[in-house]
């Protein structure tokens, strides 16, 4: 019977099922994703979450969370004021 009802990876807390021990580093559990089908880790990939804002007037860019976008609003260009979110 193993010790632990559940282990887990240190560095990107991973969980795993029952075990003696856990890992320390990914590359310890490296052989048990090779099993994984690649379409599948391409699913798992997650998408940025941040969304480009740009200045119509100068081309000034910057990148910024939907969270900040719906708590202040869009950010400002330095020169032109309020930039619009999505790019052009």
């Amino acid at each position: 019977m193993p010790k632990f009802t559940k282990t887990s990876c240190s560095q990107c807390g991973r969980e795993f099922g029952p075990g003696d021990e856990g890992f320390s580093h990914c590359h310890q559990h490296s052989h048990l994703d090779a099993a994984k089908p690649l379409a599948r880790a391409a699913a798992e990939r997650q998408a940025t979450r941040m969304l480009k804002c740009e200045c119509l007037d100068c081309g000034y860019i910057v990148r910024v969370t939907r969270k900040w976008i719906d708590a202040v609003g869009a950010p400002h260009c330095p020169r032109h004021g309020e930039m619009i979110v999505g790019g052009v």
